[in-house]
């Protein structure tokens, strides 16, 4: 069973999220972007981190250093009405509606909806596109109305 891994940037003290943040920092620049990251094990055997690992821990501690929660969730796990509420930062009668409505597919387990965790990701990321669209669009009448920023 595929399980969630949830970490607060209090679980790891200031001091090794600064020390982290300073090394991916370092990792991070185009010159060291060639050489990939590594990991040590127990025994001092170098394991080289492929870049999409490195990019996504470079996420996660930038995330954790803004005071941001992380969770990690296997792309085809599924989802209650509630967890995809928090997810998307809205209410479960909101969730519900998009569900019934055809909006986010989902499933019955026996009288309970569920909903892959690729299907909510989709549907936040369509709004947050949608949000940005927005965005332009408004700074562009305002530019060409010539409102102050």
């Amino acid at each position: 069973m595929a399980r969630s891994i949830g970490l607060s940037h209090t679980s790891v003290s200031r001091e090794e999220l600064a020390t982290l943040a300073e090394v991916v920092a370092e990792t991070s620049t185009e010159n060291q972007r060639r050489a990939s990251a590594s990991l040590v094990d127990a025994n001092g055997t170098v394991v080289p981190l492929p870049q999409p690992i490195f990019e996504l821990l470079a996420s996660v501690v930038d995330l954790l250093s803004a005071g941001t929660g992380v969770s990690v969730v296997p792309i085809g796990s599924e989802l209650t009405t509630t967890q995809v509420a928090k997810l998307l930062n809205v209410s479960r009668p909101h969730v519900v509606k998009l569900l019934e409505n055809g909006i986010i597919p989902f499933h019955r387990v026996g009288t309970h909806r569920r909903v892959l965790t690729v299907d909510a990701l989709a549907y936040r990321e369509e709004q947050d596109r949608v949000a940005e669209m927005a965005l332009a669009e408004f700074h562009r009448i305002g530019v060409e109305l010539n409102l102050p920023d």
